[in-house]
């Protein structure tokens, strides 16, 4: 047992498999301690916005690729608002 264990702790090391969710909170909470904020204050407006994109534009996504992470997404958003501009 100890084996399969240790083992699959390897295989998901060097597969980089991660909880989602857990990843998704992190980068949350990583984001509100970038920008000095606490974790009790709302979420910024851009990151709400990143997460609605991620979760509207999830089903079509995994159909080619995986979802886009939370860094992805602000990223993405701020390209897109940019090209508004420029317009």
């Amino acid at each position: 047992m100890e084996r399969e264990y240790y083992s699959f702790q390897k295989a998901r090391n060097a597969l980089e498999l991660k909880p989602e969710e857990d990843e998704l909170i992190g980068a949350v909470k990583r984001i509100m301690k970038d920008r000095n904020l606490s974790e009790n204050d709302l979420l910024p407006p851009d990151v709400e916005e990143a997460i609605k994109f991620i979760a509207d534009d999830a089903l079509k996504l995994l159909r080619s690729s995986p979802p886009p992470t939370l860094d992805e997404a602000l990223k993405l958003l701020k390209a897109e608002k940019r090209k508004d501009k420029r317009r």
